[in-house]
């Protein structure tokens, strides 16, 4: 984690006195965006700032027990609200994402915003679009950088603190299995759990409170919807527009979907493709070797090695048509064994 000078001196100075602090994290946060958020919340609250968190959008019920998620503002649904508070803001946080594009409804009041921003991502395609950066693309995850920066300011970790920042380390590492899971992050984790992180709450939280309905759905969809390609060592799920509105589907319904396909033996690919009335969401998740980024890249996405996503105009129908013949193209980089050898070291 590399900090300018500048960034340093601006650090020092600038939270010496309360401020009134704005976070942003992306559209649809995820585990990583909303623990990053709500982590930087719970610390400069607890240091007498006044600090907003405002979400370009809903985030998913999966963290709604999060601390502090109760004071989100929504932006999509109160943006005169939005307005309002970024006009009182000192400083603007957007954290786990590299454009402001991908704030959405936020988009231009970061960019015409006049108050001093910070960005800290760890998202290879990054750009530089605030007054001062920390970005580390070797990081498994913002709230990975989002603890290095409290304690770089000599802050305390509070159990609060610490729980949001296990629940992004968490989910940004597919529970610790993608590749960007160093010996450093077990360390890092270690020294959470000392500081009260609650680690089974998160745990449950996140991958054992699903409504029945979003079981049933992701049964169907396992059930109906999975197609596998042994040959190419790949399973994909689509999900049409018609499916969720007969399923009652809500947001974040698809959510553990995918890991769901690399659940399967001998399946080092994993996709997910939701359609809805605008465009088509491409989820992509791998094991071992093979890039999904650069999968994710051939439709104009991105994302982390292991862990990508796109959008597609074309019908659902042409983008699996198109997906196809991509794959077609990676056949022998998808033709390996993960633990094709297990060697006990006495």
């Amino acid at each position: 984690m590399e900090i300018t000078p500048e960034f340093d001196s601006f650090i020092r100075n600038f939270f010496k006195q309360r401020r009134k602090i704005v976070i942003i994290p992306h559209l649809n946060p995820d585990g990583d965006a909303l623990g990053a958020t709500q982590a930087l919340f719970s610390y400069y609250k607890k240091q007498g700032h006044r600090v907003w968190v405002i979400s370009p959008d809903a985030p998913q019920e999966t963290f709604h027990w999060m601390p502090g998620f109760n004071e989100i503002i929504i932006a999509n649904q109160d943006l005169e609200k939005a307005k309002q508070t970024f006009e009182e803001a000192e400083v603007l946080f957007c954290l786990d994402f590299g454009s402001a594009a991908r704030a959405g409804i936020l988009e231009n009041l970061i960019t015409e915003s006049s108050q001093p921003s910070i960005n800290i991502d760890h998202h290879l395609d990054s750009a530089h679009f605030t007054t001062y950066r920390l970005h580390d693309v070797k990081a498994c995850s913002t709230c990975e950088l989002v603890y290095r920066f409290i304690l770089y300011q000599n802050g305390r970790i509070t159990p609060e603190v610490a729980t949001c920042i296990y629940t992004g380390i968490l989910t940004d590492t597919g529970s610790f299995r993608f590749r960007n899971v160093t010996p450093e992050v077990h360390r890092i984790v270690a020294e959470l759990i000392e500081k009260g992180a609650q680690t089974d709450l998160v745990h449950n939280k996140i991958y054992y409170s699903n409504t029945v309905e979003k079981t049933r759905f992701m049964g169907y969809c396992l059930y109906e919807r999975l197609k596998i390609l042994p040959q190419l060592h790949t399973a994909y799920i689509t999900v049409p527009l018609s499916l969720q509105q007969d399923m009652n589907y809500r947001v974040g319904d698809t959510q553990g979907l995918v890991m769901l396909t690399l659940s399967l033996k001998n399946i080092n690919l994993g996709i997910v493709l939701v359609e809805n009335e605008e465009l088509i969401r491409m989820s992509f998740r791998s094991v071992g070797s093979f890039a999904a980024n650069k999968l994710a890249a051939r439709f104009n996405g991105g994302g982390h090695y292991n862990a990508a996503g796109a959008k597609s105009y074309s019908s659902l129908e042409e983008t699996e048509k198109q997906l196809l013949a991509v794959l077609e193209e990676y056949k022998q980089e998808l033709d390996y064994e993960i633990y094709d050898q297990v060697v006990f070291f006495v």
